[in-house]
């Protein structure tokens, strides 16, 4: 019996005295006991159930002061029969055990009610700071340079700090104010202290490192909100905001505004709502305009039960850029067609899941593709008159499509399960036959993409695999397993054909697992860049016309724009109003960059006008504004 459980069972028979409750306090505070009691945490639970049954609950959380040094015992003050054993009901030999075993839970404990205040028994208003709400990963609280791991309904206290470790870790934190903080991987925030954050000014973070998501709500009391960066200092300015920062893409204000104050110059910027902070070698600061924080609704399709492993919607420009078509995995739903910039609204017609629009200079009339009940219908793009209908293999319903960029070919996906293998059909245009059909994915197709020169065609799936297969000889020229082991959401090829983008994630979109983005070089196989940012699985990326812009979509319901020269994130678009993982986020580009196309949760699809703008690099990187409002649209805020 250790030092530790002898002194817990003299207090436990009310025999401890002043010099041993000290030598006890002591010990509880070693972290080598404290260690050793976290090993013996998982004995401790029959042993509980067993003193709850007998009453001595109670008694335990009585004792708890003396445990946590708040007061002296009030041993001489309890009665007798309040003892937790009786040795009338149980041997001596049996008391010795359970006591021995209640010392561990005793310690076990009276370690927690020292070390951290209890979710069920909240501080006080006057020391409570903010309570961590969720935890994903590894997450530890920081506290006088200990690093301890923290589970929900942790409440912090001003000076203390939260860690999470590992990409794929998150915690959201709920402070006083109603301000919300959401942690990405790799994230350290420490709180301030009360005279670091006078109340007058409401709360106070400092970010050390990683991605952090800052939300204001409306308040009564109309705080600020101050965030101290490695850069400078961010001060809300509206009663409602949101601001993101990260490592990668600095500091971009989703709504409202904030003063920000550079650290090494001492300037200071105001930056509103849909504006990102930027400078320039010399060090002058300046905002840029990444997207106006509303959107123009093109058009919301009705409600449907959409799943949380498949892509909702499916969006194709036509080849002047000047019309978008969209699709939905409803059943009910319908392919919706139209101008982009025009108050008339788009045409539906049937079909659903995929959508897609013949090149311009095919032979014969600009087509519209879509799937109905697993056959693929075509249309005539400016009558609306159905051209034809491609009969399959209806065993194996379809997924996706894809017209080859010489216009000859369509190439459709087939197979939604893990468990049916997945086949592609290819099909010659000017004769509507099938002309080959390619086999070598365990599961269903998820991407189609085909290179600019109709070479190749790069396909995705739900057994973890992109393959590239040479259009000419039917053949594959290559396949790669993802890893880590992630499903294959969409492909796209750079325009000069050299790289192929593939985004990849989990097959289910709630899953907290982030999703990554590969540049993949096609002349050596090999992965020449790994984009990381999203915080769910990418499921769908495109890329600008001159090849040095990426934007990608995912189900952690954000749009990304990424420098493809560099791999690095330079700006972020929370358009929609969704549920994160609950449907995928879907991006189209128009072919001459001036539309970028975006469909979500909300039901709604959106247009954005883009604008092109020359960083220091030389680099011209594209960003996204509203369009300006149609009387007969709906705007939603982001």
């Amino acid at each position: 019996m250790t030092r530790l459980e002898e002194l817990l069972l003299l207090w436990q028979d009310q025999t401890l005295t002043e010099p041993q409750l000290a030598e006890m306090k002591q010990l509880l505070a070693s972290a080598a006991g404290r260690a050793k009691m976290a090993e013996d945490l998982f004995l401790t639970g029959v042993v509980l159930e067993s003193l709850r049954a007998q009453g001595a609950a109670r008694q335990m959380l009585a004792g708890r002061e003396v445990l946590a040094g708040s007061e002296e015992p009030r041993a001489q003050a309890t009665p007798a029969h309040h003892s937790m054993f009786s040795l009338g009901a149980v041997q001596r030999g049996q008391v010795i055990g359970l006591a021995s075993a209640a010392a561990v839970v005793l310690v076990v404990l009276g370690s927690i009610l020292w070390l951290r205040p209890s979710p069920t028994d909240p501080l006080p208003a006057a020391t409570a700071f903010a309570q961590v709400e969720q935890v994903h990963g590894e997450t530890f609280v920081l506290s006088r340079e200990q690093r301890r791991p923290v589970q929900e309904g942790h409440v912090l206290t001003p000076g203390q700090g939260i860690a999470t470790q590992g990409e794929a870790s998150e915690a959201v934190v709920q402070m006083e104010n109603s301000v919300r903080l959401t942690l990405g991987g790799d994230t350290t925030v420490f709180t301030t202290t009360e005279t670091e954050a006078p109340r007058a000014t409401g709360p106070k973070v400092v970010l050390e490192q990683g991605d952090l998501l800052v939300e204001v709500t409306r308040s009564l009391k109309r705080k600020q909100m101050t965030v101290a960066t490695p850069i400078g200092v961010a001060v809300t300015e509206t009663e409602d905001a949101a601001l993101h920062i990260s490592d990668a893409a600095g500091i971009v204000v989703v709504r409202g505004e904030i003063n920000f104050t550079h650290r090494p110059t001492g300037q200071s910027i105001r930056i509103k709502a849909g504006q990102y902070l930027a400078g320039t070698q010399q060090g002058e600061l300046y905002t840029s305009q990444f997207y106006s924080g509303h959107g123009h609704v093109w058009t919301t399709f009705p409600r449907s039960g959409l799943g949380v492993n498949a892509l909702g919607y499916a969006l194709a420009f036509a080849p002047d850029g000047q019309s978008l078509a969209a699709a939905s995995r409803a059943s009910e739903s319908g392919v919706r067609f139209g101008p982009v910039d025009g108050e008339e609204a788009p045409q539906e017609r049937p079909g659903r899941l995929g959508v897609g629009v013949s090149p311009a200079g095919m032979p014969g009339l600009p087509l519209l593709a879509t799937i109905d009940h697993g056959n693929v219908l075509l249309y005539e793009l400016t009558t609306g008159k159905q051209h034809a209908v491609l009969k399959g293999d209806r065993r194996i319903p379809p997924t996706c499509l894809a017209f080859s960029p010489d216009g000859k070919t369509l190439a459709v996906g087939r197979g939604t399960g893990r468990d049916t293998a997945g086949v592609v059909e290819m099909w010659q245009l000017d004769t509507g036959t099938l002309r080959a059909t390619y086999r070598g994915h365990a599961a269903g197709v998820t991407a189609l993409a085909f290179s600019l020169d109709s070479k190749f065609l790069a396909t995705g799936s739900l057994d973890k695999t992109v393959v590239l297969w040479d259009t000419a000889t039917g053949q594959e020229r290559t396949r790669s397993l993802m890893s880590p082991p992630s499903v294959v959401w969409s492909v796209a090829f750079a325009p000069d054909g050299k790289t192929l983008a593939v985004a990849t994630g989990p097959d289910d979109f709630r899953l907290r697992q982030p999703g990554d983005i590969k540049l993949w070089d096609i002349a050596t196989e090999t992965v020449r860049t790994t984009l990381r940012g999203h915080s769910r699985a990418a499921t769908s990326i495109v890329f600008s016309p001159d090849g040095q812009s990426l934007i990608s979509g995912s189900a952690d319901t954000t749009v990304r724009f990424w420098d493809t020269s560099t791999g690095r994130e330079y700006g972020m678009l929370k358009g929609h109003q969704a549920a994160p993982g609950f449907e995928a986020l879907t991006v189209a580009l128009s072919p001459d960059g001036k539309w970028l196309a975006t469909a979500s949760f909300d039901r709604t699809v959106k247009v954005w006008k883009t604008t092109w703008n020359r960083n220091e690099g030389g680099i011209r990187i594209l960003t996204a504004q509203s369009k300006p409002k149609m009387p007969w649209h709906d705007v939603w805020p982001c």
